[in-house]
Parts: C-alpha cells; structure tokens; sequence
C-alpha cells in the first residue's frame, strides 16, 4: 500500500523495516545509522528569527 500511495520511492523505507543490511540502503537514505561517517544533515546549535516576520506587539490594555 506504501508503494501506492508513495511511489518508488517508498522501497527504501520498507527494505529498512524488513532489516535488510545497511550497507545495501545508506547510498539511497539519508539516515545511515551504521555510525562509520559524519551525518549530511546537522542540527545547528542556534537559529536566529528573523526580525521582519514577528508578529507586532498588542497593546495592553487597561480595566478599569
């Protein structure tokens, strides 16, 4: 059904569900989890926001 829906694409994935060895699957994924080489993709440690999409401030109000 994943191959319906998906594609291809999807046999990758599912190869990796039926165990098969990661040395078949890191030249088509992204994750490899054998840990021999550096990762791609890195999470970086700060993401600054930039200042022209913050929402505006809101007034405060008073009650009275």
């Amino acid at each position: 059904m994943g191959r319906r829906l998906f594609g291809a694409a999807m046999k990758y994935p599912l190869y990796r569900l039926a165990h098969f060895p990661e040395w078949l699957l890191r030249r088509k994924l992204y994750l490899d989890f054998s840990g021999r080489s550096e990762p791609r993709y890195q999470v970086p440690d700060y993401v600054p926001l930039p200042d022209h999409s913050l929402r505006p401030a809101l007034l405060e109000l008073t009650v009275l």
